[in-house]
């Protein structure tokens, strides 16, 4: 191989972290975030695993909140994306909806604990307009699901913004539950399930 070909491919490999660094680096802070914990996703840390410049991430996440309320967005973007897909998925049936919606919402959490609690936490007070931007695709997917289901008088007759965060918190709760790791998968269905019943009439 030629000089030539070397500063070539050094060329590519640089062209490769220069248009995808960002992602790269976020999916990596979201692997560290479930092997090891908040405290242990640092962008120096992310650098080296990408093979770049300690510098290099600075390019699209300044500081460490910025790197962590953009893991929180992706994290909101999928989870709503999630709770929109089993909506439409479980037909008609509002009662087959919301169940759907529940379970995806649990299933998510115990799965992705650690980046949950990373989204629930951060960014409180910041401003960060792709943040709020992120969470309102999860509210509104819920806030869709709850009006029509106060409308059809499919579920306790409380106001939508009051009987939203109640139903995302009581969710919140399972899934803390379930990620403890205390019970077997069935008894996980059925505490949904049960937390489903609270609502539904």
């Amino acid at each position: 191989m030629t000089t030539s070909d070397v500063r070539s491919a050094s060329d590519k490999q640089r062209s490769y972290h220069h248009g995808n660094l960002r992602d790269e680096l976020l999916v990596t802070a979201e692997a560290v975030l479930r092997e090891k914990g908040v405290e242990q996703v640092t962008l120096r840390d992310l650098a080296r695993r990408a093979g770049v410049s300690h510098a290099a991430p600075s390019r699209h996440f300044p500081d460490r909140e910025a790197l962590l309320l953009a893991l929180a967005a992706t994290g909101y973007e999928r989870l709503g994306r999630a709770v929109m897909e089993a909506r439409e998925e479980a037909g008609d049936n509002f009662d087959g909806q919301f169940r759907a919606v529940a379970t995806v919402f649990v299933r998510f959490a115990v799965e992705s604990a650690a980046l949950v609690e990373v989204m629930f936490t951060i960014g409180k007070g910041t401003g960060s307009t792709a943040l709020q931007e992120a969470r309102s695709v999860l509210y509104d997917a819920f806030g869709s699901l709850v009006e029509e289901g106060v409308g059809r008088r499919s579920l306790r007759r409380l106001e939508p913004d009051r009987l939203k965060p109640l139903i995302i918190a009581t969710l919140q709760g399972v899934a803390a539950f379930a990620a403890a790791g205390t019970l077997p998968s069935e008894a996980v269905d059925s505490l949904i399930d049960d937390a489903c019943s609270l609502f539904i009439i």
